[in-house]
């Protein structure tokens, strides 16, 4: 599954809102560090520069409001089936998956390590880098080992005579 990284997402604004920007792409560009700002509007700014020998030159600082983890809570319950040594990686994906997204490693803030699960469900704090493009804030998950049925793989049910390998 393939999703639009928050630069592209960040370029396609840029794009929309300056037609005369229309032929910058991805590969013209360098995206700074993100800076928080107090504006509620525009919550980040960040200054973008066209890298050397392009048909653009120079950089220039835009202002966006980047996604809230806690925004995705919003559009399902904040559960993920994850595998039983989860990595910081499975965990993404097993997120991706369920929401959509296409958060990266680098968009998150790995101090705390993911913890062990179980059936019942352990709750993880997901936080976002502050040098994350796209993401901001935190997002509260409970992650539970994922499990099967039982009567989703075990489909033949008469099994007929048992083979002894004792009267072998």
């Amino acid at each position: 599954m393939s999703f639009i990284t928050p630069k592209q997402v960040l370029l396609n604004s840029i794009i929309a809102l300056n037609p005369a920007a229309s032929a910058l792409t991805l590969d013209d560009l360098v995206f700074g560090v993100p800076t928080p700002l107090t504006d509620p509007v525009n919550d980040t700014s960040i200054v973008v520069t066209c890298i050397p020998n392009s048909v653009f030159s120079g950089n220039v600082t835009v202002n966006y409001k980047r996604y809230a983890l806690n925004q995705f809570a919003n559009q399902l319950a904040p559960i993920l089936n994850v595998p039983l040594a989860c990595t910081a990686q499975q965990l993404l994906d097993s997120f991706n998956q369920a929401y959509g997204s296409d958060l990266m490693l680098a968009d998150i803030n790995w101090t705390t390590p993911v913890p062990a699960t179980n059936t019942t469900g352990v709750q993880y704090m997901l936080t976002a880098n502050p040098s994350s493009v796209g993401y901001t804030g935190a997002v509260v998950l409970t992650i539970r080992l994922a499990t099967t049925d039982i009567n989703t793989v075990v489909v033949n049910r008469n099994l007929g005579q048992l083979d002894w390998p004792f009267l072998s």
